[in-house]
């Protein structure tokens, strides 16, 4: 492919994904690939790969693309939350014509995809997307910002409130025992704080057998754990990950026992039994 036709196949992507490259590597593959009318023939075109190696080939041989400056429309916009959503609407925003501000409580953009394990995620990837992003004429990123009431932007001269917080609060399981558990999200964003070191020993339980869940599997797995098990309500073939995710998990010896439902967790002088 010519240098030219990168640069412009990246700027098809990223007008419309302005993170093409992280969800060319994490996204659920089945909400393209099941639209793909090759699907008909033979089997679809494995979109999230090609999309993320056209924008890796583009960077690679500086056909990165420049986005010109649009007219400003004279509105500003705030936006809480740095994470994938809030950034989005930022770069969808600025091509608008909006001038956006982004407010972040942490110490950097990206979110949740800062805790999504590197083997499926690699670093230069979130990198890569978030300085395109962070390049766009009219956005301002500021870190380690508390909001605490939305209501306050629309006073200080903000035409328009994005609220882009996620989810922090997990879902609970509500069964006994519950207390002595670490949440998913927790537990990626610190793992040696719950396991006492970077190399680990001893069993691990995940509960659930979706993203996350297989994400904190790898971790602990490739940390040293003696065994790492996930309880889920689905069987091996049913839970909700790509090919690829669901191969990783294998790969690394986490064992899957599906078809059940836990009930209650029991402890006795402090530890799980």
């Amino acid at each position: 492919m010519e240098p030219a036709d990168l640069k412009r196949a990246a700027a098809m992507i990223l007008s419309c994904n302005p993170l093409g490259g992280v969800c060319g590597a994490v996204c659920p593959d089945q909400h393209c690939m099941s639209a793909c009318v090759y699907k008909k023939l033979n089997q679809p075109v494995d979109i999230p790969s090609v999309q993320m190696t056209i924008i890796e080939k583009a960077s690679q041989i500086g056909q990165t693309p420049n986005f010109m400056a649009r007219k400003k429309n004279g509105q500003k916009v705030a936006i809480a939350g740095a994470g994938p959503a809030g950034l989005a609407a930022a770069a969808s925003l600025v091509q608008l014509g909006f001038q956006v501000d982004i407010y972040e409580q942490g110490e950097t953009a990206g979110g949740m995809c800062n805790i999504i394990p590197s083997q499926r995620l690699p670093q230069e990837v979130l990198d890569r997307d978030l300085e395109f992003i962070l390049s766009l004429d009219g956005i301002n990123l500021f870190t380690q910002q508390a909001i605490q009431d939305l209501s306050d932007f629309f006073t200080q001269g903000y035409n328009g409130v994005v609220a882009a917080t996620g989810l922090m609060a997990p879902i609970k399981l509500g069964i006994p025992g519950e207390e002595t558990t670490v949440s998913g999200l927790d537990f990626l964003a610190r793992p040696k704080k719950h396991l006492g070191t970077d190399q680990a020993s001893g069993k691990v339980m995940v509960i659930g057998g979706g993203a996350t869940a297989a994400d904190c599997a790898l971790i602990a797995s490739s940390i040293g754990c003696s065994s790492v098990e996930m309880v889920c309500l689905e069987k091996a073939g049913e839970m909700p990950l790509t090919q690829d995710e669901r191969e990783e998990i294998i790969l690394a010896g986490v064992e899957i026992t599906g078809r059940c439902k836990l009930v209650s967790i029991e402890s006795s002088n402090d530890k799980i039994s």
